[in-house]
């Protein structure tokens, strides 16, 4: 969210801050996961760069639906809430009751 909220604010269109937004967490994810799991197997060099590639062909359709489905939300809120989107998250507090709280920002 953090990433979409920095290409948004550089004023690139929605699509196209969702789609990058993707990219980098697609990269960001097989990257963490090469790193944390099973050290004999960890890739390195070319196997890497193939492993990310097959990784990528896999998760592409559902990123590629990701990024469609909020395209047309976005723009289906567009006209309620103007050019500007609301991002609603859930912040889990640490108090006796396990209250959440629910905060609303603007983009």
């Amino acid at each position: 969210m953090a990433l979409l909220a920095a290409v948004l604010a550089t004023g690139t269109e929605f699509a196209w801050a969702q789609a990058s937004a993707s990219v980098v967490t697609v990269i960001v994810n097989f990257s963490g996961n090469n790193l944390m799991t099973c050290r004999d197997q960890r890739l390195r060099g070319r196997g890497l760069l193939r492993g990310l590639s097959i990784y990528s062909a896999v998760v592409s359709p559902g990123a590629a639906v990701n990024v469609g489905i909020a395209t047309a939300l976005f723009a289906a809120a567009s006209p309620l809430v103007g050019r500007r989107s609301h991002v609603m998250t859930i912040d889990f507090l640490p108090c006796r009751r396990r209250r959440a709280r629910w905060s609303f920002y603007r983009i």
